[in-house]
């Protein structure tokens, strides 16, 4: 997960999770962050940079390893617009978009393939507008497949419920929320990792 300032004052934020565990895992984690960078350089679309992933990944990684991972790109907004963000996503679970007014949720999802497994068509990008006070949460599928001892999943709909629960909250509340329901009753299985973004002003 990362989040860099651009030039333009837009924010390019990301959450990038990679198959397997251990040192490899954390090796090739370490070179998706330096190949992003880079590429924002360059161009700093969502699916520019899951182009240049898709590309140079191959190369570095043992042949089964893939990333999944959801980007976003957000324009700061004009006097009295709307917030737009870019987003593309591949191989993650949906992103989910929280208005404030009325209180919903609802998913941003695409069925896109992992970075670095194949090689295919170019990796197709989407926009969305944001008010003041909405949301959005990325969530890794580590948080989404944790099981109680029953085998029942945490799930995307229990995170829709805990979105909605805290939509007045502070980032930091909704995170810990977040984690403390995961905690109480469901066993971690992967890496538990979440972005959060919220539209001030």
């Amino acid at each position: 997960m990362d989040l860099v300032s651009l030039p333009d004052r837009s924010i390019f934020a990301y959450i990038a999770d990679v198959s397997g565990h251990g040192l490899p895992a954390g090796i090739l984690m370490g070179m998706i962050k330096t190949a992003v960078r880079t590429q924002l350089f360059d161009l700093p679309k969502p699916t520019a940079v899951f182009e240049r992933l898709n590309e140079v990944l191959p190369a570095v990684k043992e042949s089964h390893m893939f990333a999944t991972c959801a980007a976003l790109r957000i324009f700061e907004a004009e006097p009295n617009q709307r917030c737009r963000v870019e987003y593309a996503i591949a191989g993650q679970p949906p992103m989910l978009h929280a208005s404030a007014a009325p209180a919903t949720v609802s998913e941003l999802c695409d069925q896109q393939q992992p970075l670095g497994l194949l090689s295919g068509p170019p990796y197709v990008g989407h926009t969305v507008e944001l008010s003041p006070g909405d949301m959005l949460r990325v969530a890794t599928d580590g948080i989404l497949e944790a099981e109680r001892r029953d085998g029942t999943e945490f799930g995307l709909e229990r995170l829709q419920a805990l979105l909605v629960e805290n939509l007045s909250q502070p980032l930091a509340t909704v995170a810990e929320n977040s984690y403390t329901a995961l905690s109480a009753s469901y066993a971690q299985i992967n890496d538990q990792s979440l972005l959060l973004i919220r539209v001030v002003s």
